[in-house]
């Protein structure tokens, strides 16, 4: 069974379904410009990884598709996704971008800020490498665990125990620095 899911005909009481999910990123840190305080990073592969579907409280393989992410322009870069105080930001992430199947984004660390600095040389060093995007998910579809469908031209098939959903529109809200993320390969 194939479920297709669009923002537009969700109820209100759906909209806190709509709620932002995670997944881990990783940064290349042979990019790291100490002048700017910079490193290029992934933000997201098409890759599937295991999240939990808290609709039907079970867990399920989500593929986020590169081109079903919304334009921006701009991402807040924060610990550990604490998006309650400013203080949390660590610096941002922008030239957001598809390479591939990949999502990739240049961060941009405060310079100004004490402990973005010191984190900064723990990715540049290659001591800390977990990062996870904070995103929504506006349209999706699922497969049922062992059936296959087509989704944008391309043939997925679900494990014979759980569903896959496919995300086909995604909007990026923010970047975390973690210790582990989600998606190994991003």
């Amino acid at each position: 069974m194939v479920k297709i899911i669009n923002e537009k005909s969700r109820s209100s009481e759906d909209a806190d379904v709509l709620q932002m999910s995670q997944r881990s990123i990783s940064f290349r840190a042979s990019t790291a410009n100490d002048d700017t305080m910079t490193i290029e990073a992934t933000l997201s592969t098409e890759d599937p990884v295991r999240m939990c579907d808290y609709d039907a409280w079970e867990m399920m393989e989500e593929v986020l598709l590169a081109d079903g992410r919304q334009r921006t322009d701009y991402l807040p870069m924060l610990d550990s996704h604490n998006r309650w105080s400013v203080e949390e930001v660590l610096g941002h992430m922008d030239n957001i971008r598809t390479e591939g199947g990949n999502t990739v984004v240049t961060c941009h660390f405060d310079k100004n800020d004490e402990t973005a600095v010191k984190v900064f040389r723990k990715y540049r060093d290659g001591h800390a490498r977990g990062l996870s995007v904070g995103y929504t998910v506006k349209k999706y579809m699922d497969i049922a665990p062992g059936q296959s469908a087509v989704v944008k031209g391309r043939t997925f098939t679900a494990s014979g125990t759980i569903k896959k959903r496919i995300v086909t529109e995604w909007v990026a809200k923010e970047g975390s620095l973690v210790a582990v993320g989600a998606d190994a390969k991003a």
